[in-house]
């Protein structure tokens, strides 16, 4: 008899295998969506880093386009956007290539002539400068895109 005893004091008691169950049963869902947030929020922290890279990118190479001798690609250039960007799309390709087959697009905006504090004067003589901004739109998990702007005042030096 205490051995029986002893045996049935070891094993778990059919309350105590459902008391267990069922505290696993409202445990695990609200983990699971909780990781499943997580995962979701990690994701659109990397796209906008990517985001944020490849708008570093681009605007570097914008930023050597105006810096070059070339006469296509210098200050001037940005006054004839369509043109300078049907340009820059084919000579950046090698660097968006990467971002465009994972859903990122991009575009280069440029301002008209405006003065160093970045608003149009009238006056030639200080309106030498140009904004340039950079936007590169990123897919998210489960939320609209981001946008990522880098801008630069410019001017032909």
């Amino acid at each position: 008899m205490n051995a029986l005893r002893s045996i049935s004091r070891r094993a778990f008691t059919l309350i105590e295998a459902i008391t267990v169950v069922v505290i696993i049963a409202l445990t695990v869902p609200p983990a699971v969506m909780f990781l499943d947030a997580a995962s979701q929020r990690r994701e659109d922290a990397v796209q906008a880093q990517r985001a944020a890279t490849l708008a570093q990118g681009l605007m570097e190479l914008v930023l050597a386009d105006i810096a070059s001798d070339n006469a296509a690609l210098g200050f001037s250039a940005l006054s004839d956007m369509p043109t300078y960007q049907a340009a820059f799309t084919t000579r950046a390709d090698t660097l968006t290539s990467l971002y465009t087959d994972m859903g990122f697009a991009y575009s280069i905006e440029a301002t008209p002539l405006v003065s160093a504090s970045g608003v149009a004067t009238g006056n030639a003589q200080q309106d030498i400068f140009r904004i340039v901004t950079v936007v590169v739109t990123a897919p998210r998990a489960n939320a609209a895109p981001i946008d990522v702007r880098f801008s630069a005042l410019v001017g032909d030096f």
